[in-house]
C-alpha cells in the first residue's frame, strides 16, 4: 500500500511540475522570415524580461523576442513583447513614449517596436505596416 502511495505522490508531483511549464507558453509567433520589400531576417533571441524597458516591465510582459531584418544596407530591429492580453499590449503601445528612429505597433496581445539607425522615418514606417500586414496571428 505504502508503495502504491509513493508511486501516486511521485504521479502527481510530475503532473504537476509538466504543468507548470504551461506559463512558458511561447506568447509571441515566430516573426516572419522574410517581408515584402526585399526584407530578410536576420537573428532571433529572447532577451531577459528583467532587462526590458521600465514601462513595458511595469505592464507585465511575458516574453521578449528581439531580431532584425535587412534588405541591402538597411537594417532594422524589431523587439517584440508578448503581453498578457490584447489590452495590456494595447496599453503598452498607449504608454510607450516615441523615440526618434522608433515607432511601434500592437497586434493582438504582441507590442512590436521597430528602430534603425539607417532608415529614415518614412521608410521605417512603411517597413512596421508591411511587417504589421504579415504578422500571424497571436495565440
Amino acid at each position: 500500500m505504502r508503495r502504491g502511495h509513493s508511486a501516486f505522490v511521485l504521479a502527481l508531483g510530475l503532473s504537476l511540475a509538466a504543468c507548470g511549464g504551461l506559463r512558458y507558453r511561447t506568447l509571441v509567433p515566430a516573426p516572419p522570415e522574410t517581408l515584402d520589400g526585399g526584407w530578410k531576417r536576420i537573428g532571433l533571441e529572447t532577451p531577459p524580461l528583467e532587462q526590458a524597458p521600465d514601462e513595458l516591465r511595469a505592464l507585465g510582459p511575458r516574453q521578449w523576442v528581439r531580431t532584425s531584418y535587412t534588405r541591402a544596407a538597411s537594417i532594422v530591429r524589431v523587439d517584440l513583447f508578448g503581453m498578457p492580453s490584447d489590452t495590456s499590449a494595447f496599453e503598452a503601445r498607449q504608454k510607450w513614449r516615441s523615440q526618434p528612429g522608433a515607432l511601434a505597433f500592437h497586434k493582438g496581445g504582441v507590442l512590436a517596436v521597430c528602430s534603425s539607425e539607417t532608415e529614415p522615418v518614412r521608410q521605417l514606417i512603411e517597413f512596421s505596416q508591411t511587417l504589421e500586414r504579415a504578422w500571424p496571428s497571436a495565440r
